[in-house]
């Protein structure tokens, strides 16, 4: 394997991860201007900071690595990653030099909404994202003075999501009737949920499968009968050949006749 072929393929094996950090990057750059985070949640934002930027400067060191003999070079034609490891603050822009990764992300997304125009997918998504807080609602109404473990709307909304999810962690659970009404009613309404979720995208996947074998049978009767119609022109010179071959030994010429040696003409 060639040096260009060994840096090409980190590259790519390198986009997508990269990619991922350089989104993080916004929201750690922007939580402490934006909010009071407090010492030990600053600290925490800070050495993923400096995580995030040993990840790009290394990655950016092994490719330089990788550009063996054109290692000056490689960095003027790649100054902007260079910015980007010296300057924290443009790590971001790293989302525009990864095109291929965004295209990834641009299809994901597609495939995403292509799943949720399927009948009941929306209706499905609403339901869980609605449900449990609704859920929550209730529970933490009926709960909070009945002397159980859910005693904050933060316990309510923690165990409405364990229960529809059919994790059930188990640390904080319902007391009352109401409660556990509602806790019922949650269970079998996240396992019909996620099954219509699952149905649905195992059913997209198993037509997109059928599509493509379809498009690909598509393709080979073309190429089957254009072959056939090339087979077809490349023998009809021949049989042309051979017509003409048939017809210019059964003519006699005059001459043969006269001397004998074609026999005679009736």
């Amino acid at each position: 394997m060639t040096t260009d072929e060994r840096l090409t393929r980190f590259e790519r094996a390198t986009e997508l991860p990269l990619l991922f950090l350089a989104i993080a990057m916004v929201p750690l750059l922007l939580a402490p201007l934006v909010w009071d985070l407090g010492n030990r949640p600053e600290d925490v934002v800070l050495a993923l900071d400096w995580l995030i930027w040993g990840v790009f400067a290394a990655e950016f060191s092994i490719r330089v690595f990788l550009a063996r003999g054109t290692r000056i070079r490689y960095i003027a034609h790649h100054w902007i990653d260079v910015l980007i490891v010296v300057l924290p603050f443009l790590r971001p822009l790293r989302m525009l030099r990864s095109a291929r990764a965004l295209l990834f992300l641009a299809r994901a997304l597609w495939t995403f909404r292509a799943i949720s125009l399927r009948r009941g997918v929306r209706t499905s998504v609403a339901l869980a994202a609605s449900g449990p807080i609704a859920a929550a609602v209730v529970v933490f109404y009926a709960e909070r003075t009945a002397g159980g473990t859910i005693q904050s709307f933060d316990d309510a909304v923690w165990w409405s999501l364990a229960t529809i999810t059919t994790v059930g962690y188990g640390d904080v659970a319902p007391v009352t009737h109401v409660g556990r009404g509602i806790a019922t009613f949650l269970m079998l309404l996240g396992i019909g949920l996620f099954g219509v979720l699952t149905a649905n995208v195992a059913s997209w996947f198993v037509e997109q499968d059928q599509r493509e074998r379809s498009d690909i049978a598509e393709v080979m009767a073309e190429l089957r009968a254009i072959r056939r119609q090339i087979g077809d022109e490349s023998r009809r010179p021949e049989a042309r050949r051979d017509s003409a071959s048939d017809e210019s030994s059964g003519f006699l010429w005059p001459s043969q006749d006269r001397h004998g040696g074609g026999g005679a003409i009736d």
